[in-house]
Parts: C-alpha cells; sequence; structure tokens
C-alpha cells in the first residue's frame, strides 16, 4: 500500500500568500527593534527564493523530461507555474525589505544616530523618506 505524501502546512501557506498576491506595503520603520523584524523577514524570504529557484529548476527540468518521453502531465506544467509565480512575488518582497532597510539607515545616518543609539523611537516629523531628502553636510 503506498503511503500518502503529506504538504506542510507551511508550505501550502507560502503558496497560497504568492498567488494571492498579498504584498508587503513599503512603511518607514519606525525603531530598532522593527528595523531587525524587518532584517529577519529580509534573510528568511531570501531563503524562500532559494527554495522556489529549486523548485522552478526541478519542475521544468522533469517536464522537459516528460516531453521528451511524450508523457507530459500538464499538472507539472502547472506547477511550474505556479512556482514562477511564488519566486517572482517573493523577489519583489524582498525588494520592498531591502527598500525599507535601506530608508532606516538613509534615516539614522542622516543626524539620527545618537537618538537610534539610545532607541528613541523616530518622531512623527521623523516619518519621512529620507532616501529622497536633499543631502547637506553643513
Amino acid at each position: 500500500m503506498e503511503e500518502e505524501k503529506k504538504i506542510d502546512p507551511l508550505f501550502v501557506e507560502i503558496v497560497q500568500k504568492a498567488l494571492e498576491n498579498e504584498k508587503t506595503d513599503f512603511q518607514l520603520i519606525p525603531t530598532n527593534e522593527m528595523y531587525s523584524v524587518t532584517k529577519i523577514f529580509a534573510h528568511g524570504t531570501k531563503k524562500i527564493i532559494k527554495m522556489f529557484k529549486q523548485l522552478v529548476k526541478a519542475t521544468t527540468e522533469a517536464y522537459a523530461l516528460q516531453i521528451l518521453t511524450e508523457t507530459t502531465d500538464l499538472k507539472l506544467l502547472l506547477a511550474c507555474v505556479q512556482y514562477q509565480q511564488c519566486l517572482d512575488f517573493y523577489e519583489n518582497e524582498l525588494k520592498t525589505a531591502k527598500s525599507m532597510l535601506q530608508e532606516y539607515r538613509a534615516y539614522v545616518f542622516g543626524g539620527h544616530l545618537l537618538k537610534t543609539a539610545l532607541n528613541i523611537p523616530r518622531a512623527e516629523e521623523d516619518m519621512v523618506d529620507y532616501r529622497t531628502l536633499p543631502w547637506s553636510l553643513f
């Protein structure tokens, strides 16, 4: 009797989020803690991207082999397309996270190093994109 394969619920959730296109919106990071959380998110997203790259490659190769043996299964082709959609989605998620981290570093080194070191949350008047502000040393 063949054992039924179980799909990890976390994997299903990751795929579902991508296929439903539940994007993370760019937002300004107010604290060091949120900066750390965003870094962890970016790191995890890199691992998800790596996984989907491997899945796309494996399913593409498997489908190509099926074409050569003339035993094509459209489910495999659909899986390949969906894995590519997931890969594209998480690459965009990583871009958003990196953009948020870059903006926070611009805020910190734009004259708020001491406040950040003292763990003082970002003030409401500082909630602007520091990457777009004109720079002046004096």
